[in-house]
């Protein structure tokens, strides 16, 4: 059965027996399995959705722990509500993209923990934007205050066009844009990179192909009673024509027409 939806992956592989791997240091190492991430995520949500969250709001994720921005990431998806995640920094520049963001959404929530919403009020208020940190703070979900993750939030089912998140430009230069990635997208582009990692050149299907071409080229010419230089013989690897030819055929599969070449 095939997966049309982040969610639809989430849940498949929710008993499957792998593990992720959180590194957030030298000596800090945190493994946490699937089914572990899909009860906090679903735990999660239902905080979310108990601080006023309904199906197409966006939340913005602002962390530094790679556990919590992933757990809060899939927790926002599972409900419907769209994540949009934003790199913490080292800077006042990152707090002034988020605020810019934040009015540009309109009215979103806010994923952080306390320290980081602290400073984002601080920071507020030096560059005139003590209004929009309100409206966030009173969105704000705070980790610390998430406690117990028992209590599954409700999941709502998405559909393959919908969205599933927004991807903002730097904006270093002018104002940050948002790239709307969608559920079939992204699972377009999953496939594709898997089917790449498997076979990053194509050299199985391109060598399996050639093979099967010269083999038939060879019975050929046997059954005509011609003689070839290989002595009938079938070749290990392509031609370098037919592996360009194979290799243009596959890299037009690998790579859909809203990807870059």
């Amino acid at each position: 059965m095939t997966q049309d939806t982040l969610l639809e992956i989430l849940e498949a592989n929710r008993d499957a027996e792998r593990s992720i791997h959180y590194l957030e240091g030298e000596h800090d190492r945190r493994t946490v399995p699937y089914r572990a991430l899909y009860d906090n995520a679903l735990g999660i949500l239902g905080h979310v959705q108990a601080a006023g969250a309904v199906p197409g709001d966006k939340m913005i994720i602002f962390l530094n722990s790679n556990q919590q921005f992933i757990e809060g990431f899939w927790g926002a998806l599972a409900g419907g509500v769209v994540p949009v995640p934003l790199a913490v920094g080292i800077s006042d520049e990152h707090r002034h993209k988020l605020l810019r963001i934040a009015r540009k959404l309109g009215n979103p929530l806010l994923y952080t923990d306390r320290r980081n919403l602290e400073r984002i009020g601080a920071f507020a208020a030096t560059v005139g934007e003590s209004e929009t940190f309100a409206r966030l703070e009173q969105r704000a979900v705070l980790v610390e205050n998430l406690g117990d993750l028992s209590r599954p939030g409700i999941p709502v089912r998405p559909r393959p066009e919908d969205t599933a998140f927004i991807q903002f430009s730097s904006g270093s230069t002018s104002l940050p844009k948002g790239v709307v990635l969608t559920h079939s997208a992204l699972i377009s582009a999953i496939a594709s990179q898997v089917a790449f990692m498997e076979d990053p050149w194509g050299w199985t299907g391109m060598a399996r192909q050639q093979q099967q071409q010269e083999q038939q080229a060879a019975a050929e010419g046997v059954a005509g009673g011609g003689s070839g230089s290989s002595g009938g013989a079938t070749a290990e690897w392509p031609s370098a024509a037919g592996a360009a030819k194979a290799l243009q055929a596959k890299n037009k599969r690998i790579y859909p027409s809203y990807l870059p070449k």
